[in-house]
């Protein structure tokens, strides 16, 4: 079995279906709004979709996405 194909069943196996999530299960998952935001962003779902998906205003979410992180 090569690399590839242990990561790609390794992803599968994980996998999550965040569609089928509701906002407060998505809270939780992440650990808070914020971080359920940014999660999603980087799985590849536009600013509308995360904006329904947690009950947020779609200025709400383009704040947390455009606003930096500092440590």
């Amino acid at each position: 079995m090569t690399k590839k194909t242990e990561e790609t069943k390794a992803t599968e196996a994980t996998a999550v279906d965040y569609d089928a999530m509701t906002a407060t299960q998505l809270n939780e998952h992440f650990g808070n709004w914020s971080k359920a935001i940014r999660g999603l962003s980087q799985l590849g779902y536009e600013r509308k979709e995360i904006a329904a998906m947690l009950g947020k205003r779609y200025q709400h979410v383009r704040n947390v996405l455009v606003t930096k992180l500092t440590s």
